[in-house]
């Protein structure tokens, strides 16, 4: 599970990160602050899986409470699972995207939603099956997403950026 997590990661931090070399290389060792670079994208990449696992733990907390108090049940594994593949898009490229602080906290519900969206179509079209499904009267895009989690994806967002 890992190899291809850290694959994902690798491209997507190499594709989002665009910097000269060989300045950064001078400027590190002018100023002393020389890396190797395999240690430097190691820590980096420990950072964005220990991000990813804490926000999918964030977004499972969220829904398995609600769903809880709502009617006994709770997250899937399957959500968890791909929460963890999608949070590097989730994250870094969304702030990448979003530059103001403000405006990534409003807009992150659309980004959870998205998310919803393109990980429940891919699950259902790898299994055969939905893995889960809203049934509210707030539910849009065939169950996959629901209106109703707009104030709870609100708080994560806030700690998302606050806290990461």
């Amino acid at each position: 599970m890992f190899l291809p997590l850290s694959i994902l990661i690798g491209l997507i931090y190499d594709l989002g990160k665009k910097i000269n070399v060989k300045l950064e290389y001078i400027e590190s060792v002018l100023f002393g602050k020389y890396q190797p670079p395999l240690l430097k994208h190691q820590n980096i990449y420990i950072k964005i899986i220990i991000d990813c696992i804490v926000v999918s733990f964030g977004f499972a907390i969220i829904e398995s409470l609600f769903r809880y108090f709502k009617d006994g049940s709770y997250t899937t594994w399957e959500q968890f699972i791909m929460n963890i593949f999608y949070t590097p898009i989730m994250i870094y490229t969304y702030k990448k995207i979003i530059k103001r602080y403000f405006l990534r906290v409003i807009l992150f519900p659309f980004n959870v939603w998205i998310a919803e969206i393109i990980m429940g179509s891919y699950l259902f079209y790898l299994h055969g099956y939905r893995v889960w499904i809203y049934t509210d009267t707030l539910a849009l895009f065939n169950g996959f997403i629901s209106i109703s989690f707009a104030h709870y994806w609100l708080l994560l967002g806030i700690f998302v950026f606050l806290v990461l």
